[in-house]
């Protein structure tokens, strides 16, 4: 119901005989666009992890479920959101991000982020020029759950593509040991839009 204001939403892959979670998924996350979406289910196929992430889930739990994991993943995740209400845009450089939308504009032109790629910019973006490494990039995004590994590449490929489409003068620096910056010309430093 779109008069809910739900903290989170836990949803079982298997709600009943021949009714997937998953169908349900992109209709919660259009509702409910800043509460932190939890998958569970029993079933142990690693295809889902990934069909569940890509359908707009914020995280994924097998069962049986370990109340600390749960507890703990939980409160990510409401902070996370919570962090995303905090602003509705940033500039970045020549651009204005809103990670709550998953937009990145410039001038009259808009490109639309993935979930994945717009947790990344703002992860980076918040780092004010911080090098992080892909694991710890990986870990923010999928927690310990198994993703190959040029999944991380793909997400960093798509948002250097957006920067292209807007002739952005922002780029994703590489440094040696596969860390990535958000390079930003020094003299347009990131700054709130509100």
């Amino acid at each position: 119901s779109t008069s809910l204001s739900p903290i989170a939403v836990f949803l079982d892959i298997n709600l009943k005989e021949n009714v997937s979670g998953l169908d349900c998924l992109p209709e919660l996350r259009r509702l409910w666009r800043m509460a932190p979406i939890l998958v569970i289910t029993g079933d142990k196929d690693n295809a889902l992890i990934g069909r569940s992430l890509a359908s707009g889930a914020n995280d994924f739990l097998r069962k049986p479920i370990n109340p600390d994991e749960l507890i703990a993943r939980m409160q990510i995740r409401i902070c996370e959101m919570q962090e995303k209400r905090g602003f509705d845009e940033i500039r970045l450089a020549d651009t204005t991000f809103n990670p709550r939308l998953g937009t990145l504009a410039k001038g009259d032109r808009t490109v639309y982020l993935p979930r994945l790629e717009a947790e990344i910019l703002l992860h980076l973006s918040n780092g004010n020029g911080v090098a992080f490494s892909k694991e710890s990039i990986r870990l923010r995004l999928w927690g310990k759950t198994k993703v190959c590994d040029n999944a991380i590449d793909k997400k960093l490929t798509t948002l250097r593509k957006a920067f292209r489409e807007l002739d952005s003068v922002m780029a994703l620096r590489t440094v040696y040991g596969g860390q990535v910056s958000l390079a930003l010309p020094h003299e347009q430093m990131m700054s709130s839009a509100n």
